[in-house]
């Protein structure tokens, strides 16, 4: 994931239930590429348009005018713009709470915290990163609903809470990011 000077973020995952093929491009770079790009129009035009194939993915784009997702697999991308509010971007589909507990679980506990319905125009509220950082270093009830994951094969190595300003703030881009578990790492403000 990135941001770029013209207000534009691009933020990538891969996608679960595809078979991964080694000689393909990498994913990373991609989202790179795309941070070229002027604005989120133009990340989902080109990502309509690959001239690589790629493994499966979902990417999440943001800029002022909006948030837009594109999901792709076996060389087709679909596009759609999301509406204004919470959304939760996994390897699986968005927003998924039946197949993915840690969905579920996040989604509670912004609701709990006053942010999954938070009314649309409202500002941040000033603990905003303190209250996600604590989210993100939920372990959840049973381990499948865990957000912050300590594993042996694998498990949270960092996180990061981005907040991306509305075109009445110029669109400003700020970085808080936990380099480690976030249950046990503070968030630092990057510049």
């Amino acid at each position: 994931m990135g941001a770029n000077e013209m207000g534009l973020w691009v933020g990538l995952t891969n996608a679960e239930h595809y078979s991964i093929e080694r000689d393909r491009r990498s994913r990373g770079l991609l989202c790179r590429d795309l941070l070229s790009c002027a604005d989120s129009s133009e990340v989902v035009a080109r990502l309509m348009r690959l001239d690589h194939r790629y493994n499966a993915f979902n990417l999440l784009t943001i800029d002022a005018d909006g948030a837009h997702l594109v999901e792709y697999a076996d060389g087709r991308a679909t596009a759609r713009h999301l509406e204004t509010g919470c959304h939760i971007v996994t390897n699986r589909a968005i927003d998924d709470t039946v197949s993915e507990p840690k969905v579920k679980r996040a989604i509670e506990l912004l609701g709990a915290a006053g942010l999954w319905d938070l009314p649309t125009g409202s500002p941040a509220p000033e603990s905003l990163v303190s209250t996600l950082a604590l989210i993100l270093g939920d372990h959840g009830h049973s381990g499948d609903d865990a957000l912050c994951l300590h594993g042996e094969r694998y498990g949270t190595r960092s996180a990061a809470v981005w907040r991306i300003g509305s075109p009445g703030t110029g669109g400003s881009i700020e970085l808080s990011y936990a380099d480690g578990a976030p249950c046990s790492t503070p968030f630092v403000e990057v510049q």
